[in-house]
C-alpha cells in the first residue's frame, strides 16, 4: 500500500531524525520526473527486494509532483475479488477530480462492462485522458499484490498509455515470467552501498551515535534501507551512543529476516540443525561440522548452492542477516546447546572457537585478556568481524586490570592495520575510561593520531609531542622508548604526507634517539619516510637507491610500508615508471591482513597516475579506489580524487557533491594542501569550460595556500594561471606571479620548469617575439614527452597564433593538442577545446555586441578573427587611425584590457570584465632573450 509521506509513522525514538533526502535515489527520482514530464504517455515498473525503498521513491515523487498524482492503494487482502485494484484506480481517480469514474464504477458493479479486461481497460482508457494538456501520473505501489484481472486490465491500458495520456508508475517485489506486466520496462532498485547506507544511518540516528555503532548496523543490513532503519530502532541508546558494550550479531528487524524465516521453513530438521550451530559463531571450520555429523559433505554442499552457507578459505559462515535470524529465534537455551556442541568439535582444529564457544556455553569463563588475545589473533589473520564480536564480549566482562587494558591496545593496533579505524576510535575512549591508562600514555596517543590521520589526515596534535619529551631524561622503559620510536616516524611520516617538510624533518629527528630499540616495522617507516621528505626538497637520491634495493630483492623479503613509501617518493620525484614498477611489486608481497597498506597503495596509484599525465591511468586507478566504499582510510583523499574523476567525466553535478563531502572534514587553517589541490582542480575544469573569471578566484586561491610549500609539484598550476590573468587582462598581476614563478623554480631545475616559464613568459609578450618563445617552449615540452602537460602550452599556442592571424597554423596546432589530449584519454579536455573567438560561440549574438555601434562591432568581429589593425583597416575600407579609435572606444565600453582580454569575454559567454591591472609586463629585450 502507498502511503502518503504525511501519515509515515514516526517509529524512531525522538531523539533520531529522518533523513534529508533519499540517499542514492537521486537519479532514479530524475529519471521518473522525467517520465512524467515527457510529452507522451508511458509506463514503468520498479521491483526490488522488500524494504528496498521502493515506497520511499515513490512517496517522494508524489509529493514533487504538481498536480498532484492518482495514488492507488491496493488492498492486498482483496485479491480474491475481481477487478478490486480497478476499483481502487477508479477511486483515486475521483479524488484526484477525473470526470467520468461514477460510469465506469456503475458499469462495473452492474455487469454492464462485463468481465473482458480489454473491454474495462478501453472504458477506463475513455476517462483518462485529460482535456488539457497536463497528462494523467498513476502511482501503484504494491502492485504485485492486485488481483489477477485487475493487473491484465493494467496490461490493456499499458498499450493505451500514449493515446489516453496516462503515465503509469508501479511498484513490485516481483513480476510474474509471462505475466500481464512482464513486458514492461523496469527497473530495478539496487541495493545500497556502504558509503550510501552510512550516510543514511547517520541521518536515521543522529549526531550522537557512534560512528563504529553505524558502520557495523550498514554492514548487518546489506544495503537495505529499511533494515537500516529497523536495526538503528532496536539498539539502546547506551549502546548507539557507544557507552555499553554491544551484543553481536546484531538484532535485525523485520525487512532483513523475512526472507530468512520463510527459507527456514522449507529446510528440513537436518538441514535447519546445521544452519543453527553456524549462527551461533561468525566462523565455524569445516572440519568441525563434520565431527558433528561425519555425513554432512553433501548436506553443506546443498546448503551452499542455495546461498544458505559462504565458503570463506577453510571457514563456514551464514550471510548477516540469516545468521542474526537463526540466532536470535533458536532461543538461549538452543543456543547454549550449540555452543556446547561446537565447542568440544572446534578442539584441536581452532582454540579461538573453543574458547568462545566454551565461554557462551558457561562452560568456563573466559578472562578478558584472553578473549581479546584471540580477537587480536582473528583481527591480524584478517577476519576482523570475529574479532570484533571476541572484543565486544570481552568489554562484557570489564577490563578489570592493566593487563587487560594493554590486550585491548594490542587489538586496536590490529584494527589500525585492517583499517577499522572508527572502532580504534571507540575502543581507545574505553582504554581512556579503564583501570591501569595511565600506564600506557605514549600508545593511546600514537593511537588518536593514527585514526584521526588516517580518518580525516589531521596533523599530529601537541599531546603526542608533549607525551613524547617526557621520555626524553632517559627513564623510558625499552618498551616506552619503542613506542616513541613508532610515535616520531608515524608524526614525521604524517607531516610528510601533508607536505610539512619542516616538521617531518623535526619529528624525524625526534625518532633518531630511539631506532636501536624500534621495532622493524618502525625502522621500515623511517626509511621509507626519509625517501620521502628528501623527495619534497626536490631531491631523489634516497629514492633512487631505496628502488634500486627493491628491485634486487625477492618481493617477500621488502615490507609492504617500505613499498608504499619509497613509491610515494618515487611519485614525488617524478619517477613514475619506477612508481609503477614499486606498486607491482607490492602486487606480489605478502601482506597477510594489512589491507591498510594494501589500501593506500591504491591512492598512491591515483596520484603517480595523474602526475604522469596519464589519464586513461589514472581513471583506471580512481575507478578502484571508488570500490571501496567500506574503507575509511584516507577519506579526503578519496574525495578530492572522485572530485577530479566526475569533472573528468563532464559530471559537475557529481563533482560537486564530493567536493561538498571533502570540505566538511577540510579548511584552509587545517588542511591547506588538500584545499589548495581541490580549488585547482576546480578551477581548472572551470577555463576548460570557459568560465575564465571564476578559474582565476579558485586558481589564486590555490596558489595563495601553497605559497610556502617549496614542492615543485604544486606549482603546476601556475602556468595556467598566468595565461588566465593575462585572457581576463589583469597583465600586471600576471607579471608579478611570472617573475616569483621564476624565482621559485630555480630552485628546482628541470625540463619542466624550462617549459612552465617559457610558456608562461610568452603568455605576457606580444608580436613575433612571443610566438618564437611559444615555439621554444613546445619544443622543450617535446622532448619531456609528457603529452598531458604538452597538450595546454599546444592550445595557448595555437590561440596565440590565431590572434596574430596565422589561423591555418593555429588550427593545425589545436588539432595536435587534441590528438595529445586524446591518446592520453582525456577526451573531454579534447571535447572542450577551441580557438577563443574561433569555434567558442558566434560573438554576433553575445549581449555584449549590444552596447557598440555597427562600426565598432564590425571592428570587432575581425579582431576576434585574428585580424591585424592593418588587415581591418584594408577590409573596411577606412584608415589605421579609424580602427585604432573605434577599438579604444570597445575596450572603454565593454572593460576590455588587452586583444585577448576582449576575445575571450565574446567567445565564452562571460560578461565580467573585472581586471585589476593595465599594460603588459614589461620584460626588457634581454630577458626575453635569456627564454
Amino acid at each position: 500500500m502507498l502511503v502518503p509521506v504525511s501519515s509515515t509513522p514516526q517509529s524512531l525514538a525522538p531523539d533520531h531524525r529522518q533523513p534529508s533526502q533519499l540517499v542514492g535515489r537521486a537519479e532514479l527520482l530524475q529519471e521518473l520526473k522525467s517520465l512524467t514530464a515527457a510529452p507522451t504517455g508511458s509506463v514503468l515498473l520498479l521491483t526490488g527486494a522488500p524494504g528496498i525503498g521502493k515506497t520511499a521513491v515513490m512517496d517522494k515523487l508524489q509529493s514533487d509532483l504538481d498536480p498532484a498524482p492518482a495514488v492507488v492503494l491496493v488492498n492486498g487482502s482483496e485479491t480474491g475479488r475481481s477487478f478490486s485494484g480497478v476499483h481502487a484506480l477508479l477511486a483515486a481517480f475521483e479524488i484526484t477530480g477525473v470526470e467520468g469514474t461514477d460510469e465506469v464504477g456503475s458499469a462495473l458493479a452492474t455487469g454492464e462492462a462485463g468481465d473482458d479486461p480489454f473491454q474495462i481497460a478501453r472504458l477506463v482508457g475513455t476517462i483518462c485522458k485529460p482535456e488539457t494538456a497536463i497528462r494523467r501520473v498513476v502511482l501503484i505501489d504494491d502492485v504485485d499484490a492486485m488481483d489477477r484481472p485487475s493487473l491484465e486490465v493494467l496490461g490493456h491500458l499499458s498499450t493505451r498509455a500514449h493515446a489516453a495520456g496516462i503515465t503509469l508508475i508501479c511498484a513490485a517485489t516481483e513480476v510474474e515470467a509471462g505475466g500481464p506486466l512482464s513486458g514492461w520496462p523496469a527497473r530495478e532498485l539496487r541495493p545500497l552501498d556502504f558509503d550510501e547506507a552510512l550516510t543514511l544511518a547517520g541521518d536515521l540516528a543522529g549526531p550522537g551515535a557512534q560512528a563504529a555503532v553505524l558502520r557495523t548496523v550498514v554492514g548487518h543490513a546489506e544495503g537495505v534501507p529499511r533494515a537500516v532503519r529497523e536495526t538503528l530502532e532496536l539498539l539502546p541508546a547506551r549502546q548507539l551512543n557507544g557507552w555499553d558494550p554491544m551484543r553481536l550479531p546484531l538484532r535485525m528487524g523485520t525487512a532483513s529476516t523475512r526472507a530468512a524465516a520463510q527459507g527456514l521453513d522449507r529446510l528440513d530438521e537436518r538441514a535447519r540443525r546445521f544452519v543453527e550451530l553456524l549462527a551461533t559463531a561468525q566462523l565455524t571450520p569445516m572440519e568441525a561440522l563434520m565431527r558433528t555429523d561425519p555425513a554432512a559433505v553433501d548436506l553443506v554442499s546443498d546448503l551452499i548452492d542455495d546461498g544458505w552457507i559462504e565458503v570463506n578459505g577453510s571457514y563456514l559462515e551464514l550471510k548477516p542477516a540469516i545468521r542474526s535470524y537463526v540466532y536470535w529465534e533458536q532461543g538461549s537455551q538452543k543456543r547454549r546447546e550449540a555452543h556446547e556442541a561446537l565447542a568440544a568439535a572446534c578442539e584441536g582444529f581452532d582454540d579461538r572457537l573453543t574458547l568462545w564457544h566454551g565461554t557462551l556455553a558457561g562452560a568456563r569463563q573466559a578472562t578478558a585478556v584472553e578473549l581479546l588475545g584471540a580477537a587480536e589473533s582473528f583481527i591480524r589473520e584478517g577476519w576482523p568481524v570475529p574479532g570484533l564480536e571476541l572484543i565486544e564480549l570481552a568489554l562484557r566482562r570489564r577490563l578489570a586490570n592493566p593487563e587487560a587494558t594493554a590486550a585491548l591496545i594490542n587489538v586496536c593496533h590490529a584494527l589500525v592495520l585492517t583499517g577499522r579505524l572508527s572502532w580504534v576510535r571507540r575502543y581507545v575512549h574505553v582504554v581512556s575510561r579503564s583501570p591501569g591508562n595511565e600506564q600506557h600514555p605514549i600508545a593511546l596517543e600514537t593511537l588518536r593520531m593514527e585514526y584521526g590521520f588516517l580518518l580525516n589526515l589531521t596533523a599530529p596534535q601537541r599531546g603526542l609531542q608533549s607525551t613524547l619529551r617526557v621520555a626524553e631524561d632517559g627513564s623510558a622503559s625499552p618498551t616506552e622508548a619503542a613506542e616513541c620510536a613508532h610515535a616520531w616516524v608515524l608524526a614525521s611520516l604524517f607531516h610528510a604526507v601533508r607536505w610539512e617538510a619542516s616538521e617531518a624533518l623535526a619529528a624525524a629527528a625526534g625518532a633518531r634517539g630511539y631506532l636501536d630499540v624500534a621495532e622493524p616495522s618502525s625502522r621500515y617507516l623511517q626509511d621509507g619516510n626519509a625517501c620521502l621528505v628528501e623527495a619534497l626538497q626536490g631531491r631523489a637520491g634516497a629514492a633512487e637507491r631505496a628502488y634500486e634495493s627493491i628491485m634486487n630483492a625477492d618481493p617477500g623479503d621488502v615490507p609492504p610500508q617500505t613499498l608504499v613509501m619509497v613509491a610515494v617518493a618515487l611519485t614525488h620525484a617524478g619517477h613514475y615508471g619506477e612508481c609503477r614498477a614499486v606498486l607491482s611489486r607490492f602486487v606480489e608481497t605478502p601482506n597477510h591482513a594489512e589491507t591498510l597498506w594494501m589500501d593506500i597503495s591504491r591512492f598512491v596509484r591515483v596520484e603517480n597516475e595523474l602526475r604522469a599525465g596519464n589519464i586513461s591511468g589514472a581513471f583506471s586507478a580512481i575507478e578502484l579506489i571508488g570500490t571501496m566504499t567500506d574503507s575509511e582510510v584516507l577519506r579526503p583523499y578519496r574525495w578530492l580524487y572522485m572530485t577530479w574523476y566526475w569533472f573528468a567525466k563532464d559530471r559537475p553535478d557529481l563533482a560537486e557533491a564530493y567536493a561538498v563531502k571533502l570540505r566538511t572534514v577540510a579548511s584552509p587553517e587545517s588542511h591547506a594542501w588538500l584545499v589548495a589541490r581541490l580549488s585547482s582542480i576546480e578551477g581548472g575544469f572551470a577555463a576548460l569550460t570557459g568560465d575564465y573569471e571564476l578559474a582565476v578566484r579558485k586558481l589564486l586561491r590555490a596558489a595563495s595556500l601553497t605559497e610556502f610549500i617549496e614542492n615543485p609539484e604544486l606549482m603546476r598550476l601556475e602556468p595556467r594561471l598566468i595565461e588566465l590573468l593575462v585572457l581576463t587582462g589583469q597583465e600586471a598581476e600576471a607579471a608579478v606571479r611570472c617573475r616569483d614563478f621564476q624565482q621559485r623554480v630555480a630552485r628546482f631545475p628541470s625540463k619542466w620548469s624550462r617549459m612552465a616559464l617559457a610558456r608562461s613568459r610568452a603568455a605576457l609578450m606580444r608580436g613575433q617575439d612571443s610566438l618564437d618563445v611559444y615555439a621554444q617552449a613546445v619544443r622543450t615540452g617535446s622532448q619531456r614527452q609528457n603529452q598531458y602537460e604538452l597538450a595546454p602550452l599546444m592550445a595557448a599556442y595555437a590561440r596565440r597564433l590565431h590572434e596574430y592571424g596565422q589561423v591555418d597554423q593555429a588550427h593545425e596546432t589545436l588539432r595536435t593538442a587534441k590528438t595529445l589530449y586524446r591518446e592520453v584519454g582525456a577526451t573531454t579536455w579534447a571535447e572542450h577545446l577551441t580557438l577563443d573567438g574561433a569555434a567558442g560561440g558566434d560573438p554576433i549574438q553575445h549581449p555584449l555586441m549590444a552596447q557598440l555601434s555597427a562600426d565598432e562591432r564590425a571592428v570587432v568581429e575581425r579582431v576576434i578573427q585574428g585580424r591585424r589593425n592593418k588587415e581591418i583597416a584594408a577590409e573596411l575600407f577606412v584608415s589605421l587611425r579609424t580602427v585604432e579609435v573605434r577599438l579604444t572606444k570597445v575596450y572603454r565600453k565593454l572593460g576590455a584590457r588587452t586583444r585577448a582580454h576582449l576575445t575571450a569575454m565574446l567567445s565564452n559567454g562571460h560578461a565580467n570584465g573585472t581586471a585589476n591591472g593595465n599594460g603588459h609586463a614589461g620584460y626588457s629585450a634581454s630577458e626575453n632573450a635569456q627564454v
